[in-house]
């Protein structure tokens, strides 16, 4: 175990406590007061934590507190995701927790009861996954000689990205190995499920396990990436993205999370784009990409934007992969998700697609109450085309934008940087109407790649250079937290 202050830890422990900083929950003096008595409530004893009026000094004494008694720093961990939920700062402080290696894992009990299993285990078998892990982890032997001796070693390795422990990993690849002996794939497999219910690492467990399983050729994979003002930096963001490559399901796997500028952000999923093409070489279906925004970025030109921007030949993203983005305004306001699931189940069970868009002429007061009523009047409308681009708002303004997506509306569409003219709204027809709707991804990016045949020196003459469609499927679902910050632009 870690000491405070030691040579081996002392820089975890500032970076802990400097991810506490970022917890709204432990901001004043009460809320921290309040958090210590839930957490001595649950280890059943008094921490005895001295009282410091300057923020960082008291947290300081918390984590002391914390850490000095068993399961200390775990009952932590569970009051601050039952004061603020699965925040950003709450996921930083688990993450940082997951990277100190400060908590004990497995009780001695589980770890028999798995050693126990791992001794049937051949070694051939067990070498192959924990090779496949160890070259990950700085530090660790290149072989184990035993099943149980490579757990052991991975089990004194941090995390990734995922917040997964590497022997858990471990675990779930030698239950893939051992197809022949089911039996032990299920003692594996219920182990594996035990610890992930105990760290909160279910969906992450399963959507590794669903990335084991060789996908379909025929499957779609999926990158999403959501862009959050930063609740306290200005002119920063949050970005953080997600893999999904099961046909079976919605399983999307975080993968990263990084603190950026606006200007910075396409050079970094430029990066991630291309670490996930490498990822997934063998896979030869089609990518989709989707971006979650907040309403102030919604007409962001990302399709627009390139990757292998260190070559001489730059390429378009939108040449690749259908580009589409979605709100993260309705993402977090679940009070409007059964409008939302309403008008999606529209769109899917739509036979006459024209019906199914509402056109719209400016927002003054007059249309914006016409339009209201138009929406609530009509539940087969599941589209909604804007004459412009979506103007910046004031505190507190309503648009369009914001009664289409409380409505439930699942796609957008409109014009950026021009008024929509008469080749605009054909283009657009001819889209909604080309056929199965939930195909129209697809046909904007066809769109798209016909706007750079035809024009590919001139980005403001064809209408697939400037058409943003906005295109939400209430049922991947990747964000949970606390309310959109309004950026600072």
């Amino acid at each position: 175990m870690i000491t405070l202050g030691d040579g081996q830890g002392s820089g975890g422990w500032m970076s802990l406590v400097m991810s506490l900083e970022r917890v709204a929950a432990l901001a004043s003096l009460s809320d921290r007061r309040t958090c210590i008595e839930l957490v001595e409530s649950e280890l059943g004893l008094s921490l005895a934590i001295p009282e410091e009026q300057v923020r960082k000094h008291h947290l300081i004494q918390i984590v002391k507190g914390c850490h000095q008694h068993a399961g200390g720093l775990a009952a932590l961990m569970r009051t601050l995701e039952f004061l603020e939920e699965d925040s950003y700062a709450v996921r930083a402080v688990r993450a940082q927790l997951r990277a100190m290696r400060a908590l004990p894992l497995f009780s001695a009990a589980d770890r028999n009861r798995l050693f126990a299993l791992l001794a049937d285990v051949p070694v051939d078998q067990a070498f192959d996954a924990y090779r496949a892990l160890a070259v990950r982890s700085a530090g660790l032997p290149d072989r184990c000689a035993t099943a149980v001796e490579g757990f052991e070693f991975l089990e004194a390795a941090s995390a990734g990205a995922d917040g997964i422990p590497p022997c858990l990993l471990y675990v779930e690849r030698l239950a893939v190995q051992l197809r022949d002996r089911p039996g032990l794939v299920e003692g594996l497999k219920v182990w594996n499920d035990e610890q992930a219910v105990r760290w909160g690492l279910v969906r992450e467990l399963t959507a590794d396990r669903s990335d084991l399983r060789p996908p379909a050729a025929t499957s779609w994979a999926y990158l999403v990436f959501q862009l959050e003002p930063d609740p306290l930096e200005r002119d920063r963001y949050v970005l953080t993205h997600w893999r999904q490559l099961d046909e079976r399901g919605w399983y999307p796997r975080q993968h990263d999370e990084r603190i950026v500028s606006l200007g910075d952000v396409e050079r970094h999923v430029e990066d991630l784009i291309l670490a996930a093409e490498a990822e997934w070489a063998d896979f030869t279906g089609p990518i989709g990409i989707e971006f979650i925004l907040p309403r102030a970025l919604l007409s962001l030109p990302i399709d627009r934007w390139v990757k292998e921007s260190d070559s001489t030949w730059p390429s378009q993203l939108a040449l690749d992969y259908p580009i589409t983005v979605r709100s993260l305004e309705r993402m977090r306001n679940t009070h409007w998700h059964r409008m939302w699931r309403r008008r999606w189940k529209a769109l899917i069970e739509c036979d006459d697609n024209d019906s199914g868009a509402l056109w719209v002429e400016g927002g003054d007061e007059k249309n914006l109450i016409r339009l209201e009523a138009s929406l609530k009047g009509d539940d087969r409308f599941w589209s909604l085309v804007l004459p412009t681009q979506p103007e910046a708002r004031t505190m507190g303004e309503v648009d369009e934008v914001e009664i289409a997506l409380r409505a439930g509306l699942p796609v957008l569409i409109w014009p950026r940087e021009r008024a929509m003219g008469d080749g605009f709204k054909t283009a657009v027809r001819d889209m909604l109407n080309g056929g199965d709707p939930v195909e129209l991804p697809s046909r904007t990016q066809k769109l798209r790649n016909l706007a750079t045949q035809s024009d590919p020196m001139t980005v403001d003459g064809h209408v697939g250079h400037f058409i943003t469609v906005l295109w939400d499927d209430p049922s991947r679902l990747v964000v949970s937290g606390g309310p959109v910050v309004a950026p600072r632009l």
